[in-house]
């Protein structure tokens, strides 16, 4: 998604294509619960960095505080009513590390914000903004 977002703010064409297969071959052959933990951790991390590196300062105002919040709700959804403790903790876990990568993260920002072509930014808006926020919300909870 940073990858794509990143050529979209250049001025490239970015396509959706809902009838593509992809093949993972790391999410099929280990599903161990280390491994699970860590691919969530890494989810929800890298999430959070390419919204802060990426989105335009309107857009990042308006979505940061809601996805932090939505973050902090599904952590403690998943703590104490599925009992999912390590899984929750991954939420709050990717929270400590955006917030002690700050510094990294904005220096990453202002060097993509500058190279951006803005008819790129028109695009990635017109993109981002098709979903309501209820089918996101509901994506993002049902993310494992």
């Amino acid at each position: 998604m940073d990858f794509a977002l990143r050529l979209g703010l250049k001025g490239y064409k970015v396509l959706y294509v809902p009838d593509a297969v992809i093949y993972h071959k790391r999410g099929k052959t280990d599903l161990s619960p280390l491994v699970r933990i860590k691919v969530r951790w890494h989810f929800n991390k890298n999430r959070l960095a390419t919204m802060i590196k990426n989105y335009p300062f309107s857009l990042l105002i308006k979505t940061l505080p809601v996805t932090l919040l939505l973050y902090a709700g599904a952590g403690f959804w998943e703590i104490f009513i599925k009992r999912k403790v390590n899984l929750g903790l991954t939420r709050f876990s990717a929270l400590i590390w955006i917030i002690r990568n700050i510094p990294s993260l904005l220096k990453k920002r202002f060097t993509i914000r500058a190279r951006i072509n803005k008819k790129g930014e028109e695009s990635m808006l017109n993109l981002l903004s098709r979903r309501s926020l209820l089918k996101s919300f509901l994506s993002f909870v049902r993310a494992k």
